[in-house]
């Protein structure tokens, strides 16, 4: 799936095979409301690739986004992602 954010492509994952995800939950758990780098390992998982400086597979990346308009739009791209998915399997 691919994403505008600040101007730049993002692509995100659009299937996880249980295998590779099976520990998604445990992630997700992990997230800290107070610090937003706790959310690098699920956006590590889910960006497949970008347009920023940087590899999105490497976590010092994700500190080098701008946090207004990079970083944040970026988290919440992921979050809408996990609610359209549980909207969509409600009905």
């Amino acid at each position: 799936m691919e994403i505008q954010i600040n101007g730049k492509t993002v692509t995100l994952r659009d299937k996880i095979p249980v295998k590779e995800g099976r520990y998604i939950r445990k992630t997700l758990t992990a997230i800290d409301d107070d610090d937003l780098l706790s959310q690098v390992p699920l956006m590590q998982f889910l960006v497949e690739s970008w347009e920023f400086p940087g590899d999105p597979k490497d976590a010092e990346s994700y500190g080098d986004l701008d946090t207004i308009r990079e970083f944040i739009p970026l988290s919440k791209a992921i979050a809408e992602m996990f609610t359209d998915q549980e909207t969509s399997q409600k009905n």
